[in-house]
């Protein structure tokens, strides 16, 4: 399977000189950790990695209809970064899939609703004291499921990201490798 990662250059030196590099918790924001490792344990759960290791994300279709992402668009890295976009080939089987917008309703810790009736039936239970982590991060599996949302709320699905979350990234996986400094 194609991927991307957008990485520092300093980032693809380590790679090269360990031959296999891992994503660590240090480097993400302290608020975002606990959703980072529910990522590693839908990872584990769903294609058996080890649920301590810090997931790596790339990209697998980008925005609209871009398949890799555009070096000319901003927020990649901070702006005058020395960065990379690391073209990977990786398999399949060790590769979760996810619509990237919806992520965020996992970094928001928001429920994510099927429909409207669900989103009333939601706000329900919040009004009664009834709802539970477990209700809205049972609702967070719908980031897995790569049809699922009204076009109307998150766009067409031929136009949606799909990120990628790998456990490591290995040298012998570089296609090849774009040099730019961020926008």
């Amino acid at each position: 399977m194609q991927l991307w990662t957008i990485q520092t250059e300093g980032w693809l030196q380590d790679l090269r000189s360990k031959k296999k590099k891992f994503a660590s918790y240090s480097r993400v924001k302290h608020d975002f950790r606990p959703h980072y490792k529910w990522m590693a344990q839908q990872m584990a759960d769903r294609i058996g990695t080890n649920p301590e290791r810090c997931p790596t994300f790339a990209w697998y279709k980008y925005f609209e209809r871009h398949q890799r992402p555009d070096l000319r668009w901003s927020g990649h890295l901070p702006q005058g970064t020395p960065g990379v976009r690391v073209e990977l080939e990786v398999n399949e089987a060790h590769v979760l899939l996810s619509q990237f917008e919806l992520w965020h309703a996992v970094l928001n810790q928001n429920f994510l609703a099927e429909n409207r009736r669900e989103s009333d039936n939601h706000d329900e239970l919040l009004e009664s004291g009834k709802f539970t982590r477990k209700i809205m991060e049972d609702s967070w599996n719908r980031i897995f499921d790569l049809k699922f949302g009204d076009w109307r709320s998150w766009g067409k699905q031929s136009e949606r990201a799909i990120q990628a979350c790998i456990e490591s990234v290995a040298v012998n996986q570089i296609r090849q490798v774009d040099h730019f400094i961020a926008r």
